[in-house]
């Protein structure tokens, strides 16, 4: 390390670092994510006049290899070049600041990204705005946990245009590919002749998302076996192909989606202790749709006025839907127990009826009373249809 070189870390390091290095500690934390698992280490290197800022960069990341323990030796932390000690929240926004920017609408902010706007006015909504673009750093493993329906796969997408730009490489991996018998080689893939059946090579869709980004969706679906197959990507970034004695390196950002709280998952044993310690390096959740009603109506206008099959570009040019304030008060009220995917059903049900450009409390109270008769019928057509496997199953006893 050159004599003169000034390092800041942050975070929490359980292992000893090299006392030669002119470490400068800071308490001030990104986030619970970082202390709570104690793996998570973010270094700004400040860059000294005469010196080489890329080779300042690699000696420090080669320093921190080197060292002795779980946290440092498994890559759990990034390494930024400035021209200064900056706030490390500063220089994480202008890293990334690039591709996406924030801008104060009335009673609350709008972040404009790839063409998409995600406006809020709630408390709890701005926080997780701001928090997102304070902390979701590229290259890192994220998790977002909230309750069915509150839009984890779509503020995913979010992160990866944020990150990566909308030109990237996005590759979605669900349980239907994970709990497959093919599981390891959809995942990492496979050389020709590693099983019966491999006529051809085939690269996996953790190797697809070099350079982008991978959306591991509804993790709390997944086995303890697949988890502990992901635990070395997850770490690493390793890859190995079935039948290949030769690991690829693979640069992406993990993103992965929880229905629930996974601490309790942890407790109940659905979920490995080590695979949570990875996943969740930077964690956001995401609060429920009755918890931040203030929001609720430029997102029923927005899914009232989204493309569909009538206007597949959207009501540009054409006569908006507009929401009264009667309406918007009942929306407000109403408890949304399956959150945006509810009001999106709401709105495409007010779009099918024929409804009037002007949607009035009338309007909306119709549309909710269908709602939930539907809903109401679907349920009792589940319970019938379990009773009858019961029967099945049961011999009719």
């Amino acid at each position: 390390m050159p004599a003169n070189a000034r390092v800041l870390v942050l975070g929490c390091v359980n292992s000893d670092l090299p006392t030669d290095v002119p470490w400068e500690w800071r308490t001030e934390s990104l986030g619970a994510a970082w202390a709570w698992h104690e793996v998570s280490v973010v270094c700004v290197v400040h860059d000294p006049d005469g010196l080489d800022p890329d080779a300042l960069v690699e000696a420090v990341r080669r320093v921190l290899l080197s060292t002795p323990g779980h946290a440092i030796g498994g890559q759990h932390f990034s390494v930024f070049r400035c021209s200064g000690l900056l706030n490390p929240r500063r220089h994480l926004i202008e890293q990334n600041q690039k591709n996406w920017r924030v801008v104060k609408r009335r009673g609350g902010l709008e972040l404009q990204v790839a063409g998409i706007e995600w406006r809020v006015h709630s408390r709890s909504g701005i926080r997780l705005l701001e928090d997102v673009t304070t902390r979701a750093c590229r290259g890192q493993n994220i998790l977002i946990c909230g309750e069915v329906g509150v839009g984890k796969s779509w503020l995913a997408r979010l992160i990866h245009f944020m990150l990566h730009g909308k030109d990237a490489r996005l590759i979605r991996v669900g349980p239907e590919i994970t709990e497959c018998s093919l599981a390891r080689s959809e995942l990492f893939g496979h050389i020709k002749g590693a099983f019966t059946g491999a006529q051809r090579n085939r690269t996996g869709r953790l190797q697809e998302a070099d350079g982008g980004s991978v959306i591991l969706e509804h993790v709390e679906a997944y086995s303890t076996a697949t988890q502990a197959a992901l635990l070395d990507f997850l770490d690493r970034r390793i890859v190995q192909p079935l039948g290949d004695c030769d690991p690829l390196q693979v640069q992406c950002t993990v993103i992965a989606t929880f229905r629930g709280d996974p601490r309790l998952a942890v407790e109940r044993g659905e979920l490995r202790h080590d695979f949570f310690a990875r996943i969740g390096q930077i964690r956001f959740d995401v609060p429920p749709l009755r918890h931040r009603p203030e929001d609720i109506p430029w997102l029923a206008s927005q899914f009232l006025n989204e493309p569909d099959e009538e206007y597949p570009q959207g009501r540009k040019g054409r006569a908006r839907y507009v929401l009264t304030k009667d309406a918007v008060d009942l929306l407000r009220k109403h408890p949304w127990r399956h959150n945006l995917e509810e009001l999106r059903t709401l709105a495409k049900c007010i779009k099918c009826r024929g409804a009037n450009r002007i949607v009035d409390r009338r309007v909306i109270g119709r549309a909710l009373k269908r709602q939930g008769r539907v809903g109401k019928a679907r349920r009792e057509f589940h319970s019938w249809l379990d009773r009858l496997w019961y029967l099945i199953a049961s011999g009719g006893k």
